[in-house]
């Protein structure tokens, strides 16, 4: 196999991200009057809500007979039946994505592996991270452009902030951050499996291969699972 090219910062002066955000999410600011007059029409309509708002419709799930439901005790119907109406769907799409995780999963088995994630969510848990995780990060980044009094918030804040907390959920030294916005500077090999954390599978991943993470990287991330696996923590 050839080299494979690298992948370069996104270098394009005419590109407009909002003209981009509303092509995909629609520019349709108040919905609510569309939705009340569904609901004087009745509780369930056939349709996808995306084409009524005049979005094109969903590619991953065009396949499908779509409704839409906008009646308060039909709504509370389908959550609670979750027999009849199944988070497969997502199957199509985030399912694509990111493979057998917890949001395409029906009950029992939702709630099964919800809860092992909840013990890292707990209120007592949640509360202190705005004083070791959000505090911290957000002064470390507006550091950096404070003292100009003007900044670009996506490229210098936005971008990073993610990051960052994870970076220090992880305890990853300052100097194994990345500090460009791409986890990987190579382009990954189509097809090469990727240990994704979903149950009970190894998904096969476009997004990342380990070996085109730095080698300090590979490293950390592997003492991490293991204290994981080993502690439960």
């Amino acid at each position: 196999m050839g080299d494979i090219p690298r992948i370069r910062d996104f270098n394009d002066p005419a590109f407009n991200p909002f003209i981009a955000d509303e092509l995909a999410f629609g520019d349709t600011l108040d919905p609510y009057a569309m939705l009340a007059n569904l609901r004087r029409l009745g509780p369930v309509h056939e349709g996808d809500y995306r084409v009524m708002l005049g979005l094109h419709a969903d590619l991953t799930l065009a396949h499908l007979r779509h409704f839409t439901v906008v009646g308060c005790d039909e709504i509370g119907q389908i959550l609670n039946d979750p027999a009849t109406f199944s988070n497969k769907g997502y199957a199509f799409n985030i399912g694509i994505s990111f493979g057998r995780s917890i949001s395409t999963m029906d009950a029992p088995e939702h709630a099964r592996y919800r809860r092992i994630f909840q013990k890292a969510f707990l209120p007592n848990i949640v509360a202190k991270w705005g004083d070791v995780l959000v505090d911290p990060v957000v002064h470390e980044l507006m550091s950096a452009f404070v003292p100009r009094g003007a900044a670009d918030l996506i490229q210098e804040f936005t971008l990073y902030y993610p990051f960052n907390i994870i970076y220090r959920q992880l305890a990853l030294p300052a100097g194994l951050r990345l500090r460009r916005t791409p986890l990987c500077e190579d382009a990954p090999i189509v097809d090469e499996p990727v240990l994704v954390a979903i149950p009970e599978e190894t998904a096969p991943s476009h997004v990342m291969s380990p070996k085109h993470l730095p080698r300090e990287y590979q490293v950390r991330f592997a003492s991490v699972i293991a204290d994981v696996a080993t502690t439960g923590n």
